[in-house]
């Protein structure tokens, strides 16, 4: 179950990524979808929303690894996650005008704070599919992992296929990512997760209150007066 206060042990960081080749998530299963009755329908709604809040409100960094398609909700889940990391092969968007809806798992109101408004209106409204290189430079990617074809391998041996290795290039770019994060100080690094999150003057002096009065400050000059590196405790 997520919750905040179950990230209050030594996880540090959250990584998704896909088990499969194929897709990252390729949205809800419309088949599924089209047999459900209004009020399964609001339920289902309700419990995508209630998860994808829940990780959007964690207290420790996230970090979404997609390779292949990420859409629809697959795309909003991504959203929910403070970084994305794509594979150079991946494709993402919201194409739930075209089937006469509209991206309601947080895509219209995520969206715009990440990319802007108008971006965002250009990806919601054409319901068009995002290449990686563009959803990197719009903003929607904070890292874009360029995928290389297969080396030619022996007669006899085994080729691996493109769509393995962009998920292993993906996820092993989060993972490197989330060990980078990981190198900082633990409470400063939930203490600045929370103020870039409300991005507001008032949270920033409250979470620089939190950080000073901690002993991995007082580490952390130690260390930098040292000339070594500080090994933080999380207090």
């Amino acid at each position: 179950m997520l919750s905040p206060a179950g990230c209050n042990g030594p996880t540090r960081a959250l990584v998704l990524a896909s088990a499969v080749d194929l897709s990252f998530c390729a949205g809800a299963d419309l088949k599924e979808r089209k047999t459900f009755s209004q009020k399964e329908t609001a339920e289902f709604l309700s419990n995508v929303r209630s998860t994808f809040n829940a990780i959007s409100a964690l207290p420790i960094p996230s970090i979404c690894a997609i390779s292949s398609i990420a859409l629809g909700g697959g795309l909003e889940l991504a959203l929910t996650t403070d970084f994305r990391v794509l594979s150079s092969n991946a494709v993402v968007g919201l194409p739930e005008t075209r089937l006469g809806i509209i991206p309601g798992g947080g895509g219209c109101h995520r969206l715009p704070p990440l990319i802007g408004p108008s971006r965002a209106r250009d990806v919601i409204l054409t319901g068009r599919r995002v290449a990686a290189p563009e959803a990197y430079f719009l903003g929607i990617a904070n890292r874009l992992v360029e995928v290389q074809q297969p080396e030619e391998v022996p007669e006899g041996g085994e080729k691996e296929d493109v769509l393995s290795l962009a998920r292993k290039a993906a996820l092993g770019e989060a993972v490197r990512l989330a060990q980078e994060i990981c190198e900082g100080a633990p409470v400063a690094i939930r203490a600045s997760l929370e103020a870039a999150r409300w991005a507001t003057e008032d949270k920033e002096n409250q979470m620089s209150e939190r950080v000073v009065v901690t002993e991995d400050r007082n580490r952390a000059l130690k260390a930098f007066a040292e000339k070594r590196k500080a090994v933080f405790k999380g207090y």
